[in-house]
């Protein structure tokens, strides 16, 4: 059997991409005529401005200030072109027909370090003080100037590193490194990140709990830190950075009071001077109960490439990992139950580190120098040894205290210092957190804890009452002599404080022995009869 057709002839008519619509041009210094690489140029709809989701398309100039963008269709249009440390271009409304190409010169005025005033959305500055609206804005507005290079720079593979990834298991309260593996690729770099979508996070949380305990954390990057549910979702304030982040001006970001989801609070830090995003530092709203918020979050580290190109150079995020409790947990009189909470037993880090040649080379080793001395701050601290946190590495002081530490890499620090004795109640004898920039030499001088500051770092930050003490216990299997995890510890005394009259009653204060058979009873009377009582995680006989 024969089949005709006839009648109708279906065709496809497929564009010739010679004849899209380009726009073109050059961007340029206004006074010098340079060319100025790396600019953030945006071809934006005519009848919105940057920043409102308009954007059609975007790119970063080449190293002779060249750009050429594509518009999806004729129309109107505006060309905005923005670069750190210049004062953002706006152009006039333009068409672009049918296939049409066109050239725009841009010319950029330098700022002279002076933010520039931008209105933003209301809503993303919720009770912030009027004097500071502007400031904020601005701040905002060279923040996601390099952010949105961030983005472009993956998305058009602007350059090749070294990405050296690792995932470690630290020791909470001296980052001590537990466990750790690394992995390393060269070539041209993916996104660093693995996260949610940003609409995903706004509506569900950057942390989520998962069936059979635990949770999940997501880290806000720079897709997430320039949606407009983010700055919906958030209020901004400026802050002054100190310490470590003495000579950056920062954007501190928390979220509204309308939030109901586990959140992320934090502060984009940009350099005082040139207004170049450094760091944005983060941690997490809403924690479980036992989870000490001051060691969850992260860090993304940025950097800008000599061709213009902006990475995220280093980034960090630290979790927990939680079980039984190690502190003490209380019952007084007779009540008749007992409060049980999750505690952080450990971290886990996760982060990279990505290397390019342009970055390699002007980074040069820093130096610790300095002094140890033990809680009277008059004596070198015997037989003491010093470490640099979430490393291997260790220097023995000399006999007056001193020690020096080279060929460090830039960056953060976690300093700490230890000995028999204070190893023997699972702390360190004392501890610094600091930034070292490339090729400084650092001097310090570090006084072991005394035994207020024993107390409180073995009880949650709390100091004993006057007349009470603490307890320290080591719990080892009695065959093998090896620590025990989870062993059970109840101290009882019978007390007859806050009673007028009538016998004392029974007192009981319980602690769960950590990884290394460690457990702290605290806040326990001086010369007080007590009876103590310790079960293995197993069961059985104390």
């Amino acid at each position: 059997m024969r089949v005709g057709l006839s009648g109708v002839v279906a065709c496809v008519l497929l564009a010739d991409p010679l004849s899209a619509q380009i726009a073109r041009g050059t961007v340029k210094q206004a006074t010098a005529g340079l060319p100025i690489s790396g600019a953030l140029v945006e071809l934006i709809a005519a009848d919105s401005t940057p920043g409102t989701g308009a954007r059609v398309a975007s790119t970063l100039s080449d190293g002779n200030g060249d750009f050429t963008l594509r518009a999806p269709s004729p129309g109107r249009y505006r060309l905005g072109a923005k670069r750190i440390g210049v004062r953002r271009y706006i152009s006039d409304p333009f068409t672009l027909g049918a296939g049409e190409t066109r050239s725009f010169p841009i010319e950029l005025e330098a700022l002279e370090y002076r933010l520039p005033e931008i209105v933003v959305a209301a809503n993303a500055l919720c009770s912030i003080e009027s004097g500071d609206r502007a400031r904020v804005a601005s701040l905002w507005e060279e923040a996601r100037t390099a952010l949105d290079a961030a983005e472009i720079s993956l998305r058009d593979r602007l350059f090749t590193a070294q990405v050296t990834r690792y995932a470690r298991e630290l020791e909470p309260r001296t980052l001590r490194v537990l466990q750790e593996g690394r992995s390393e690729v060269r070539g041209v770099v993916g996104a660093p990140i693995t996260t949610l979508p940003p609409e995903s996070l706004s509506t569900s949380g950057y942390w989520r709990a998962v069936p059979g305990g635990g949770a999940l954390y997501y880290v806000p990057d720079p897709a997430a830190l320039l949606s407009d549910d983010f700055q919906g979702d958030h209020c901004f304030r400026p802050v002054t950075g100190r310490g470590v982040r003495q000579g950056l001006t920062g954007l501190a970001f928390l979220p509204s009071a309308s939030r109901n989801v586990p959140d992320v609070r934090g502060t984009l830090w940009l350099d005082a001077r040139s207004f170049e995003l450094r760091v944005v530092e983060f941690s997490y709203t809403r924690l479980p109960d036992g989870v000490d918020s001051t060691s969850v979050g992260g860090e993304l580290h940025f950097a800008r490439l000599a061709n213009g190109a902006w990475i995220v150079r280093r980034w960090f995020l630290r979790v927990p990992v939680t079980g039984r409790p190690a502190g003490p947990v209380t019952t007084d009189g007779s009540a008749p139950w007992v409060l049980v909470r999750p505690a952080t037993t450990s971290l886990g880090e996760e982060g990279a580190e990505v290397t390019t040649d342009e970055l390699r080379a002007p980074v040069l080793p820093a130096t610790i120098s300095g002094v140890l001395r033990d809680s009277t701050g008059k004596r070198a601290l015997a037989g003491a040894v010093v470490r640099i946190g979430g490393a291997t590495r260790t220097v023995v002081p000399d006999s007056a205290g001193r020690f020096t530490i080279d060929a460090l890499a830039p960056g953060p620090i976690a300093l700490l210092a230890t000995s028999a004795s204070y190893d023997s109640l699972g702390i360190a004898a004392a501890d610094l957190s600091l930034e070292l920039a490339s090729g400084e030499v650092r001097r310090i001088a570090l006084t072991a804890r005394d035994a207020r500051a024993t107390t409180m770092r073995l009880c949650n930050g709390e100091a004993a009452p006057f007349g009470h003490g603490t307890v320290h216990l080591v719990v080892r299997d009695s065959a093998s002599g090896a620590p025990l995890a989870g062993a059970a510890a109840t101290l009882r005394w019978m007390s007859a404080a806050g009673r007028a009259a009538g016998d004392p009653v029974a007192v009981e204060k319980e602690a769960t022995s950590d990884a290394r058979g460690m457990l702290a009873v605290c806040a326990v009377p001086s010369e007080r009869e007590a009876t103590l009582r310790v079960t293995p995680a197993t069961g059985g006989l104390p």
